[in-house]
């Protein structure tokens, strides 16, 4: 029998703008074979019919948010999926306060406070410190209110329980269908992809375009680098060059990473999966990375993929890589052979299909949850009474 799921998010996922978009319209192509799902998105963006069409084709349902009351008193859901730990800091109580029998799963994407506190001991940045306590103290506080907390990988869902989230955590990790290509003949050519919406994408590119491309370029001559993403802001716009190409927007990455030999992936901060290492590998491009961009993915450098930290190491890897066609060939195989045994819609279903099929506790509306549900209604009262946003 198929469960009823109420899924809210921040916005209806667009899989081809980023590979946390990519990852949740997975879990949605997923999820639609065990459940009726209503979904609502709590903003919208020109150009979103679009994707909201093709959630129709799906069967799911597209209700906007200001029918969440609606929503939620036409029937009885099963569980409720909140994407990110801001979007359940809200609607966590309403929901059960609401619908106290139902399950409420919070989606955490990433864990945002590792990620934040990794840039800040990079910048060495007070303020940016203060943004990581706060983030910190709200993210753990929702998780330990949900019944279950998504994580990507086995690093975040280590991190929560070293943290003391005594909810029940499982691992849903990025989804890529394998699209090997031929070998590159573009042997100078390297890629990175990534939206700039998520600035430690911005970070990797400036990062590597200063420090690590001159050290490849003065050694391999016409050595070529596109960078491919949506939104890229003017310093990435800026880094052109006869050596650097800047894409913007691409409708699929797919042609890009074929007609490429290399990917990289410079990320200094970060927290999850990456999303542009899984992909990569999928399509067959060996990778080159940090620790960081390595994060929650059991891979093997020299193996399945190549990992440098410092601009030195990272250039040098990237020729070595360049140079040994044995070592290539290698880490291409192994790295598609990985993604296939761990990454796929086929591996990744029995443990989707598991979390609704199990018993799961479900908690109680709280005097936590009904201080915090009061003191946003009076906050959102007032809000209104002054007319004030």
């Amino acid at each position: 029998m198929k469960k009823n799921i109420l899924i809210i998010a921040p916005e209806v996922p667009r899989p081809d703008k980023n590979s946390g978009a990519l990852r949740f319209f997975s879990l949605l192509e997923l999820l639609c074979d065990l459940s009726d799902i209503v979904f609502i998105a709590l903003t919208a963006e020109a150009g979103d019919h679009v994707y909201v069409e093709t959630l129709h084709k799906l069967g799911i349902k597209v209700r906007d948010i200001d029918e969440f009351k609606e929503v939620v008193k036409s029937k009885q859901f099963d569980a409720a999926i909140l994407e990110f730990y801001f979007v359940a800091e809200y609607y966590l109580p309403r929901l059960r306060f609401l619908q106290p029998n139902c399950l409420i799963i919070t989606d955490s994407v990433d864990v945002h406070f590792l990620r934040l506190k990794m840039k800040a001991d990079l910048f060495d940045d007070p303020a940016a410190m203060l943004i990581y306590e706060r983030t910190r103290q709200i993210e753990l506080s929702v998780y330990q209110r949900s019944d279950i907390v998504l994580t990507v990988t086995d690093d975040d869902k280590l991190a929560l329980a070293e943290e003391g989230i005594t909810s029940t955590l499982r691992i849903i990790p990025n989804v890529h269908a394998l699209s090997p290509g031929r070998i590159s003949t573009n042997r100078e050519t390297l890629v990175f992809v990534g939206g700039f919406s998520h600035d430690p994408n911005v970070d990797a590119m400036m990062y590597f375009v200063k420090e690590v491309l001159p050290r490849i370029a003065s050694v391999v001559r016409n050595i070529k680098l596109v960078i491919v993403g949506n939104k890229p802001p003017q310093e990435i716009l800026a880094l052109q060059s006869e050596n650097v190409a800047v894409t913007g927007y691409v409708p699929s990455t797919t042609p890009y990473l074929h007609a490429s030999y290399i990917s990289v992936a410079p990320l200094r901060y970060g927290a999850g999966m990456k999303g542009k290492i899984g992909e990569a590998m999928a399509h067959g491009i060996p990778v080159v990375t940090t620790s960081v961009g390595a994060q929650g993915m059991n891979l093997t450098a020299l193996d399945n993929i190549m990992i440098a930290d410092t601009p030195e190491h990272f250039a040098s890897a990237v020729v070595q890589l360049l140079g040994d066609d044995a070592l290539y060939a290698k880490i291409r195989k192994n790295g598609l052979q990985h993604v296939d045994d761990k990454y796929t819609k086929a591996r990744l279903r029995p443990s989707i299909a598991s979390i609704f099929s199990e018993k799961h506790p479900v908690n109680k509306f709280t005097l936590l949850d009904r201080m915090y549900f009061t003191g946003r209604y009076f906050a959102d009262r007032c809000r209104k009474l002054c007319n004030r946003p």
